[in-house]
């Protein structure tokens, strides 16, 4: 299902009125990672240190619990079939084994590729470069 609104408050509404056709269980599941995400933010890291993890490793397992929470919705819909029973929209097959390399045509651009990037790329060195000194001459006053 697609949502086409422009702005926060009439991409809400169209949320809301889209709501009657959302599928149950999909929602359900995007509900429940987003409530188990807060609570991993807010809550884990009190949590770790209350039975008695350091700090630094409570914290930096919060900060791993949105991968955690991927690999629990993929095991979770795998697991009961979620995709064939309920219709719940997935990826699909990851294809196995390596990408195949570039050619030599595909990794190094053509002349005239070079020659539309020559103008865009002189105009952007001189604003890293100011940037760069401006920082600089910052740091500098900052720290004498």
């Amino acid at each position: 299902m697609r949502i086409e609104a422009d702005g926060v408050v009439q991409t809400v509404v169209a949320l809301i009125t889209a709501l009657p056709r959302t599928n149950p269980v999909t929602l359900a599941v995007g509900l429940g990672s987003v409530v188990l995400l807060v609570i991993a933010r807010s809550r884990l890291p009190g949590w770790l240190v209350a039975m008695g993890l350091p700090r630094p490793r409570a914290e930096l397992i919060a900060r791993l619990a949105p991968m955690a929470m991927v690999v629990l919705a993929t095991a979770v819909v795998g697991v009961f079939n979620l995709d064939q029973v309920a219709q719940v929209a997935v990826v699909g097959a990851v294809p196995a084994g390596l990408p195949q390399l570039p050619s030599a045509s595909q990794l190094f651009p053509g002349w005239e590729s070079l020659r539309e990037l020559l103008i865009p790329a002189l105009l952007i060195s001189p604003v890293g470069f100011v940037e760069s000194v401006s920082v600089t001459q910052s740091f500098a006053l900052k720290h004498r």
